[in-house]
């Protein structure tokens, strides 16, 4: 007797559908081993779904890397330079090479040194109520028993616009090829330094000529004091951030800005991710209208009532 027609293609399909019910793997947790441009090794703590992108957003929320914008990640297999779509789970072993790269263009740069500014705005922007303490001077040893709403007066970098400083005629003749722009950091004590941004990174311009590929390092290298307070603001982001979501990328809107403009709403400076002499984008998506209509306290809800007690949960 003839088989019916159709009736092998049906098996096949179903035999196909099976397979493919098969391979459907719930996503499973995995380390993720960095080596560092200063040759030391983080560990991240990644799922089997992430990809290089993702990688890279857990290394700017890790306190060894969040200062390191301008590189790529490189693996003895895969090679140099990894695509962002490209899957954890194909990396054998798991073992990736962070590798500094150029500052391409000036926006690169800029970036950077608006990482920096973002990083250290809850040293200047979140600090505790002037009216409920008295301020007292900045010292170093504020930062012994640091954590990141106390750290207040004692980390400074000149964030304004006013201090990012171009080149003039005058600097134009000593300017090399592929220096960007000048600006000057004030220490917190009361030091002023004197930075080129560069292709290469940055460095000092003057009798004291240093450079580095990030402006973190280049000042802890020329400031005792600014490497010691930095120190300290890393120590205090890890004990009161232990699932590594650090306190940075702040924007202001509607329902929520920094305390100290409830003092004074007529000074109001942007923020380091909205402040458009450094990069930023000016006040973030809520301009276009775009989130008018979303169900936020269903959102905010929703996140609430996830699990994250544990760092498997989070």
């Amino acid at each position: 007797m003839a088989p019916r027609p159709g009736r092998g293609k049906s098996n096949k399909a179903k035999a196909e559908k099976k397979k493919k019910e098969e391979k459907v793997v719930a996503p499973s947790l995995l380390d993720i081993i960095v080596i560092t441009p200063y040759d030391t090794q983080v560990v991240l703590k990644g799922i089997s779904t992430d990809r290089i992108l993702d990688v890279k957003k857990l290394l700017a929320v890790k306190v060894e890397t969040c200062h390191l914008t301008n590189y790529s990640l490189s693996h003895e297999v895969k090679g140099q330079r990894l695509n962002d779509r490209v899957e954890i789970a194909t990396l054998k072993p798991c073992l990736l090479k962070m590798v500094e790269e150029d500052y391409a263009e000036e926006a690169q740069a800029v970036a950077h040194v608006r990482r920096l500014l973002d990083i250290v705005a809850c040293t200047t922007r979140f600090n505790k109520s002037k009216r409920s303490s008295p301020s007292t001077p900045p010292s170093e040893s504020k930062f012994k028993k640091a954590n990141p709403s106390s750290i207040g007066n004692g980390l400074h970098t000149s964030s304004s616009p006013s201090d990012l400083r171009r080149c003039n005629s005058k600097d134009e003749e000593q300017r090399r090829q592929g220096d960007y722009f000048e600006f000057q950091v004030k220490i917190c004590n009361g030091k002023l330094i004197h930075v080129v941004a560069s292709a290469k990174g940055f460095c000092t311009v003057g009798k004291q000529f240093s450079q580095s590929h990030s402006l973190v390092d280049l000042l802890q290298n020329l400031s005792r004091a600014f490497a010691n307070a930095y120190g300290s603001l890393m120590k205090a982001f890890v004990e009161h951030n232990k699932f590594g979501n650090l306190p940075y990328g702040f924007r202001a809107n509607t329902w929520l800005v920094p305390p100290p403009v409830a003092e004074s709403p007529s000074n109001f400076p942007s923020l380091p991710a909205e402040d458009e002499s450094w990069g930023g984008n000016g006040g973030g998506q809520g301009r276009n209208d775009e989130y008018d209509l979303r169900p936020w306290a269903t959102d905010f809800a929703i996140l609430a009532s996830l699990p994250c007690k544990t760092e498997d949960e989070r």
